[in-house]
């Protein structure tokens, strides 16, 4: 999965090959007695991550990574934690704290970062169903520990650089009555089916008691070892809460492009609505689509990453990795 269309890398190796075009990218260093730090994380190809701020609305660009024609930057700024074994490709900057920033990777997913002073933080893209899928974490050591939490990756955009890109559109037109209609009828005939919530579906990934009871009795087997029930009783606990939200995964991407769908078309006028036809309309729905694809899929992602850090927990505290390679750890991707 490229971070360019095919047409850009001709472009993007070329700048990159040129002494004017910096492999570190636009982005400055950051002074500051206490700054924040990012790794990016990159397992797919010619990979980049830009970060915009208020003062920058234009953005700035952090280097490349994975491209054949140009070594990857070497941006780093000393984590306190090793980067992942599996890691393609990295980059590490620092962030002023507690400025709001927005980041985007791969084009899309883009998302706001606030930094607290400090933190330590590592994004991860990958390519997951040929899309870009990322993950955010805050990562703290602990105890000789390295734990990790999970963050939402939420967009909500920059107020200061409202209008001044497609990144950051305009305001919306304010809402009536007719303009509601039109813009839920052109939201109403894009869902297709495989976006719809399906009841049987939903049942479908709810694990049936017997089939969770099977999974046990086969993991018990590949153990060799006896552990008490109690460890078997939170795994159960684990795997019907990671069920429940797998479960939900359909109805929250829906919610989700429904949500930013009519953020983007309330840019339009009425005029405009009530003919919603033609290459404004045509680009606009297949970019929602793409969104609705790329949010469904990094949800069921971050699913399981939330059940890795209690089954992790529940291996360490049980001591199943020092007696089995076949455990959970926290370092799973």
């Amino acid at each position: 999965m490229s971070a360019f269309p095919p047409r850009m890398w001709p472009i993007t190796a070329l700048c990159a090959l040129l002494s004017g075009c910096s492999l570190n990218g636009s982005y400055p260093e950051v002074v500051d007695p206490n700054p924040a730090k990012l790794r990016f994380v990159a397992n797919v190809a010619n990979a980049s991550l830009m970060l915009f701020t208020a003062e920058r609305c234009q953005g700035y660009t952090t280097g490349v990574l994975n491209n054949v024609f140009a070594r990857d930057t070497s941006r780093r700024v000393g984590m306190s934690f090793a980067p992942p074994a599996d890691a393609r490709g990295y980059l590490e900057i620092k962030l002023k704290p507690e400025q709001p920033a927005f980041l985007m990777v791969c084009g899309s997913p883009a998302f706001n970062l606030t930094p607290a002073p400090g933190a330590e933080y590592e994004l991860k893209v990958d390519s997951v169903k040929s899309r870009c899928v990322a993950s955010l974490q805050q990562v703290e050591r602990v105890d000789g520990k390295t734990l990790r939490t999970s963050l939402p990756l939420e967009h909500k955009g920059l107020a200061a650089c409202t209008g001044t890109s497609p990144i950051f559109p305009v305001v919306p037109l304010p809402d009536t009555p007719q303009r509601v209609v039109m813009i839920d009828r052109i939201i109403n005939a894009s869902v297709t089916a495989d976006m719809k919530v399906d009841s049987a579906e939903v049942t479908r990934l709810r694990r049936p008691p017997d089939k969770l009871e099977q999974q046990i009795s086969a993991r018990k087997s590949q153990l060799w070892f006896t552990f008490p029930e109690e460890y078997w009783a939170q795994y159960r606990r684990n795997f019907r809460t990671f069920d429940h939200e797998m479960s939900q995964v359909n109805a929250q991407a829906l919610a989700r492009y429904r949500e930013e769908f009519g953020l983007r078309l309330r840019q339009y006028d009425d005029q405009t609505l009530d003919t919603w036809r033609g290459p404004v309309a045509e680009q606009l729905t297949q970019a929602m689509r793409e969104f609705y694809l790329s949010t469904d899929t990094r949800l069921a992602h971050q699913a399981f990453r939330r059940l890795v850090t209690p089954m992790a927990e529940l291996d360490d505290q049980y001591g199943v990795c020092l007696r089995s390679m076949s455990c959970w750890k926290w370092n799973v991707h």
